[in-house]
């Protein structure tokens, strides 16, 4: 099995089979995306500055939509994002409009802290896009 993960789609698959589905980080300015159907924790946290944003979040899509297929409801993606570029915030969007259209019930929550007025920013402006899903927490 362990030449077959190599393959991303077997990899998906399997992955959201087991504890600890997709726990994705390469290096520093990636960030930490954890996807465990299997324990409910669905989040994002850390900076997204991916080198190859594109391939970071490729398997990720791919996890989610294979994941559609047999979804558990009324779920949370939690994102606490210290900073992002340009090109995540595309890929972003596009994860929280697959999240959504996943379960009518899933929602999306933007953590920033008070402190950091460009992560609060980045909240509102999702939220515009997104609507009423994407919840905006902001921390002391």
């Amino acid at each position: 099995m362990k030449n077959l993960l190599n393959i991303p789609i077997v990899s998906a698959y399997y992955s959201m089979r087991k504890p600890g589905a997709i726990e994705k980080a390469h290096g520093t300015e990636d960030p930490v995306v954890v996807l465990d159907a299997d324990n409910q924790v669905f989040s994002i946290t850390g900076s997204s500055n991916p080198e190859n944003t594109k391939e970071f979040f490729a398997d990720i899509f791919i996890w989610m939509e294979i994941y559609s297929f047999c979804p558990l409801q009324n779920q949370m993606l939690v994102v606490e994002l210290s900073g992002f570029n340009s090109s995540s915030s595309l890929y972003l969007l596009k994860l929280f409009e697959m999240w959504l259209s996943i379960d009518l019930g899933n929602d999306v929550l933007w953590i920033a802290e008070k402190s950091d007025e460009t992560m609060i920013n980045a909240g509102e402006e999702f939220q515009e896009l997104i609507g009423e899903r994407l919840h905006l927490k902001i921390k002391e």
